[in-house]
């Protein structure tokens, strides 16, 4: 619902406008008008007060789709994905992404995979884009939120070095492949993040709890996917 309402504010400026298109990404989920709606409502109305006073750049494609085609294999890779936006500031060309964190930072994103894979797309697609701007809305009702809606943080990446990137995803999907052909066992990997980034930190729970395997919390996971 975030992502839909920046898409339009960015695109027409239209506050009234970019609820509305919240509120129908949020409603047509089957989610009602509850605490955490009044949070995203607030949040965006605060963005974009903050947006009319800090930003200089102006839309030029909302929702970019791109697909990364790896040719002469036995079996055909397409990596799909979708940017945000494509932005204009100072006649130089950015990727736009939007991000809705509860604990905002821009730190540690030099490394970020997502911005060397957008910056391929882009590439790819013959889009002379300078880096990405990481737009970070702060998911919280706190005294920062309210002064300084978002972070933004602009990330570079070197064209040579994205053929590095280029050739790690095609090993990371040939392995993948062999995973799936060759049988390969699952397991679990736990990270910092575990608690609010993953979908199966509820089946990850009920595992340790009981060593059974959760399978209508991972059927309901896989049908929502």
């Amino acid at each position: 619902a975030g992502h839909a309402a920046l898409a339009e504010w960015h695109r027409s400026q239209d506050m009234s406008a970019a609820i509305n298109k919240a509120w129908a990404k949020w409603s047509g989920e089957g989610l009602t008008e509850d605490a955490e709606w009044n949070l995203l409502e607030k949040l965006l109305v605060n963005y974009f007060l903050w947006s009319v006073e800090n930003d200089k750049f102006r839309i030029i494609k909302s929702e970019f789709e791109f697909k990364l085609k790896f040719a002469d294999e036995e079996i055909p890779i397409i990596l799909t994905g979708f940017i945000d936006g494509i932005v204009e500031e100072d006649k130089r060309l950015w990727l736009l992404e939007n991000k809705f964190h509860k604990r905002a930072s821009a730190k540690n994103l030099d490394l970020d995979p997502q911005v060397s894979i957008y910056m391929l797309g882009a590439i790819v697609n013959e889009i002379p884009v300078q880096g990405v701007i990481y737009n970070i809305v702060r998911v919280s009702d706190t005294k920062i939120a309210q002064t300084e809606p978002a972070i933004r943080s602009r990330l570079y990446r070197n064209p040579e070095g994205l053929e590095r990137v280029s050739a790690e995803i095609l090993a990371q999907a040939k392995a993948m492949i062999r995973y799936e052909l060759e049988g390969g066992i699952p397991y679990r990997n736990p990270t910092d993040d575990c608690s609010w980034d993953c979908p199966f930190y509820t089946a990850c729970l009920s595992m340790q709890d009981d060593n059974i395997e959760p399978t209508k919390i991972l059927e309901k996971i896989s049908e929502r996917g």
